[in-house]
């Protein structure tokens, strides 16, 4: 990592630093408190403290412990879900009133009827005879049309619906904008159009057309909208034309001076071009450059 904080990276520099033959080169700033900024300092120190980690494998009477609780959360877990099948089982099949009891013949009562055939007829189990109630003899034509079901839930296929194309313009509402609505709407010019916040209520007008009005009661203060298109390349030149020294860093980010970067954020979060609505993200500590970088951005857009 570029801030030698973590990972491979400190380690070699660790190895390096003890030849004062080797260079390390430095291909870009590092963030402010990290190792790397440290030496980027001038003056650049003469010692530096590092702390390094290591993993150690356990040993002794730490790894009997470890190996005993991975035992009692498997044994935990396995306990759980049988008792959560055993659960599922009994809510799946349910008591059945109508369901036969197992019966057991009595030995002494059918000796005269066993006869010769010895003791293997005793102690005859009869279950089973009699189906439940909540069952249905499959009658023709039957078609057992069982829904399968993964851990996703129920597997079905695309090609037994219907997949309809609506047009956008079918959910659209045509209204007029009254005259009395727009003489007290204020438009701000954006590019070659004009926009305006608008806050009204549907009506109708004398011939029954759908029409905006003015709102009966006061309209609660809406939070201010920033309408515009910034692009990165164009904002780094117009903060350079104001003498702040601005350069592009790794992920698109602009980093404004020493303290400040910019990112652009798109609707699901990936940082880049993202269609959609997105987001200017200010980073850094609040300063003289952070108030001035932010007022810089405000200024390459239209509040409504």
């Amino acid at each position: 990592m570029a801030s030698l904080e973590a990972g491979f990276a400190r380690d070699i520099f660790v190895e390096w630093a003890n030849d004062p033959r080797n260079l390390v080169l430095f291909t870009e700033t590092g963030q402010f408190g990290t190792l790397a900024r440290m030496l980027q300092s001038a003056p650049s120190p003469k010692f530096v403290k590092v702390t390094m980690s290591k993993r150690v494998p356990l040993a002794g009477e730490e790894l009997i412990a470890y190996e005993e609780e991975q035992n009692r959360l498997k044994r935990e877990e396995a306990l759980r879900a049988s008792l959560v099948k055993e659960e599922e089982t009994k809510v799946s099949h349910g008591p059945d009133d109508n369901s036969s009891e197992p019966m057991v013949i009595d030995t002494k009562t059918t000796h005269d009827v066993v006869g010769s055939h010895g003791p293997a007829y005793k102690d005859i189990l009869i279950d089973g005879f009699v189906p439940p109630s909540s069952s249905v003899a499959p009658m023709f034509p039957f078609y057992d049309n069982t829904a399968d079901w993964d851990e996703y839930g129920e597997v079905i296929n695309p090609d037994d619906y219907v997949i309809k194309d609506e047009d956008m313009d079918r959910g659209a509402m045509h209204v007029q904008l009254s005259e009395k609505l727009m003489s007290n709407v204020i438009f701000k010019k954006l590019g070659d159009s004009e926009v305006a916040w608008v806050d009204s209520e549907v009506g109708k007008t004398e011939s029954e057309k759908r029409c905006l009005q003015p709102m009966a009661s006061a309209a609660a203060p809406h939070k201010p909208v920033l309408v515009g298109d910034l692009k990165m390349q164009d904002f780094k030149q117009f903060l350079a034309s104001k003498g702040v020294q601005v350069e592009f860093a790794g992920g698109g980010a602009l980093r404004c001076g020493e303290y400040v970067t910019l990112r652009k954020v798109g609707p699901t979060g990936q940082k880049g071009g993202a269609s959609g609505p997105q987001q200017i993200l200010i980073e850094g500590p609040l300063c003289e450059d952070y108030y001035k970088i932010r007022d810089y951005l405000y200024s390459q857009f239209y509040l409504l």
